[in-house]
C-alpha cells in the first residue's frame, strides 16, 4: 500500500484515532493523578499550574495583549456519565496558546449550569483556548478553535466523568512495536493505544505501598531497559517499571489513550527477545524489525510483508486478537557480530512506518521522525 506523509498520521491522530495532548510550552502535563490518601502535598504527581505570564515574554506581545481586542469563550462541561449527577461549580483553568507557548491563564468556575462565560480573552495575536476542567479530582482538558480579531467569540464543550475504583472492561486497541538494529542492542519504540469502554474514569487497582495505583499495565520483553516515556505520560512520578512490565498510575478516563515510549533489548550470544505480553486483551499487535538476515522465531505472530523504507528493508508482522497474558513478539537470532551492522541504524529507523487501523483495515503511514532516537534523554530504570 501506499505510503502517506507525516501529515496524514497527524490528521489521523487529530480525527480521534488516539487522544493526544496538546504541545504547548508552559502548560503543566494533562490529566493529574487524584493525590491519594496521606500523600503529602507537594508530591510531583500534583505539579502547580503556572500563575504568572511566562518569563522572557517580548514586550510587544504583551503589550498588543493587553490593549488589543478581546474576546469571549463559553465554555460548557458535559457529564459523560450516564444517570451521573449534573455538573456544576467546577474549576476551570483557561490557557491560551500562542505559536505554541502558553501566553496566559484565567481561572473560574462553572455556574450551577455547569457553563461559563470567560470574557476579556485578548484576540488581537490569535490564540488558541486550551480549557481544563476539574472534576471529582480529575482533570479534562480540551482544546478549542483558534480566536482571532476576526473570530472573537467561541464556544467549547468539555466532557468530564464520574470517578470508580471497579475496574472498567479495558482493552489494547493496536501495539505498534518497532525496532531498530544498533551494534549492541535493539532500539525499540511502543505506540500503544488503550480503551476504557467504560463511561467512567477508573481511578486504578488497591494503592501499593508508595500510594499508587495502577491502571495500564503492559509487559515488556524481558531485558528490556533504558526507558524513555515520549508521550501521553504525566512522568515517572505516575509511571513504573516493575515485575517486567511499565505500570500507568494516572486514572484511565473513558475513550482512548495513546501512549508512546522507547527502550533497548541487549543482544545476547546474537540474540534479541522482543516478546511482549499485556494483562488486557490485544485487538492487534505490530511488530517491525528489521530485514537484515536474522534468523527469527515467531510468538503468536503471522508474516505480513517487508517494506523498503528509505533504502533500509523492514520485516512486519502482526498479530490479531491477543488474549490477556498470551506472550507475542518475535525472538531475533544469529544476529552476528556488531562489524555487521551496516550504516546508523537510527537514522534509517527514522523512516519505519506505522500501520494504523482505518475502517477495519491496515494502512500504512510512513511517519519520518516518529522513532524520535533521544537517547540523551533515555533514562534506566
Amino acid at each position: 500500500m501506499r505510503p502517506f506523509r507525516v501529515a496524514m498520521l497527524l490528521a489521523a491522530l487529530g480525527a480521534g484515532w488516539c487522544r493526544a495532548p496538546v504541545s504547548a510550552q508552559g502548560l503543566p502535563p494533562e490529566h493529574p493523578p487524584i493525590q491519594p490518601s496521606g500523600m503529602p502535598p507537594d508530591h510531583p504527581g500534583m505539579q502547580p499550574a503556572p500563575t504568572a505570564m511566562p518569563q522572557g515574554m517580548p514586550q510587544d506581545l504583551a503589550h498588543m495583549m493587553a490593549v488589543g481586542p478581546k474576546g469571549t469563550l463559553a465554555v460548557r462541561a458535559i457529564q459523560g456519565t450516564v444517570n451521573g449527577p449534573k455538573v456544576g461549580s467546577d474549576e476551570v483553568e483557561l490557557y491560551l496558546v500562542h505559536r505554541g507557548q502558553a501566553v496566559k491563564q484565567i481561572k473560574t468556575r462553572l455556574d450551577e449550569n455547569g457553563m461559563v462565560m470567560i470574557d476579556d480573552v485578548p484576540v488581537g495575536i490569535g490564540v488558541q483556548p486550551v480549557v481544563r476542567i476539574k472534576h471529582a479530582g480529575v482533570l479534562y482538558q480540551e482544546a478549542g478553535p483558534m480566536m482571532d480579531a476576526a473570530t472573537p467569540r467561541a464556544s467549547m464543550n468539555v466532557t468530564v466523568y464520574e470517578v470508580t475504583d471497579e475496574q472498567p472492561k479495558w482493552k489494547v486497541v493496536q501495539r505498534q512495536v518497532m525496532a531498530a538494529r544498533l551494534p549492541t542492542e535493539m532500539d525499540v519504540v511502543e505506540v500503544v493505544t488503550v480503551e476504557n469502554e467504560g463511561d467512567k474514569t477508573w481511578l486504578g487497582r488497591p494503592a501499593n505501598e508508595e500510594g499508587r495505583r495502577d491502571t495500564v499495565v503492559l509487559g515488556l520483553p524481558e531485558k528490556a531497559e533504558q526507558f524513555n516515556l515520549e508521550n501521553g505520560f504525566h512522568g515517572w512520578c505516575c509511571t513504573a517499571y516493575a515485575d517486567g512490565g511499565l505500570h500507568v498510575q494516572m486514572p484511565l478516563m473513558p475513550g482512548r489513550m495513546t501512549y508512546r515510549f522507547s527502550y533497548v533489548v541487549p543482544i545476547v550470544e546474537g540474540s534479541a527477545d522482543l516478546r511482549f505480553s499485556s494483562v488486557a486483551a490485544t485487538d492487534m499487535a505490530t511488530v517491525v524489525v528489521p530485514d537484515d538476515g536474522a534468523g527469527l522465531e515467531a510468538a503468536a505472530v503471522e508474516p505480513a510483508g517487508t517494506e523498503n523504507v528509505q533504502g533500509a528493508r523492514v520485516r512486519r508482522f502482526n498479530a490479531a486478537r491477543v488474549e490477556a497474558g498470551k506472550p507475542v513478539g518475535v525472538l531475533l537470532t544469529g544476529m552476528g557480530s556488531a562489524a555487521a551492522v551496516s550504516g546508523p541504524a537510527p537514522e534509517a529507523a527514522r523512516g519505519l512506518p506505522v500501520w494504523v487501523l482505518t475502517g477495519g483495515g491496515v494502512a500504512v503511514v510512513a511517519c519520518l521522525g516518529l522513532i524520535g532516537w533521544r537517547r540523551a534523554q533515555k533514562r534506566a530504570v
